[in-house]
């Protein structure tokens, strides 16, 4: 199995940080897992107090997720499950 993990500094900019996730994912191709940090897309709003967060929310359904879903399939080598 090939693993990659992706170290990324993450913006206030939810698009720039998308754009850097699907980079990572062009960079990743051939590899079975793509490791991502936590709340990737947002900045890494834990570690300010007081501060409101609402705009980072995302569901499932949300066109960032959508496109980095579709970004992980077209990078997939081969069905692993075959």
């Amino acid at each position: 199995m090939k693993l990659a993990m992706a170290q990324m500094s993450m913006t206030s900019d939810i698009a720039d940080n998308l754009k850097t996730s699907l980079e990572y994912c062009d960079a990743a191709r051939g590899c079975d897992l793509l490791f991502f940090p936590e709340i990737q897309l947002s900045p890494f709003f834990p570690q300010y107090e007081k501060q409101d967060v609402e705009r980072y929310c995302m569901k499932p359904d949300c066109p960032e997720i959508a496109r980095l879903a579709e970004k992980a399939a077209a990078c997939r080598v081969r069905d692993r499950t075959r």
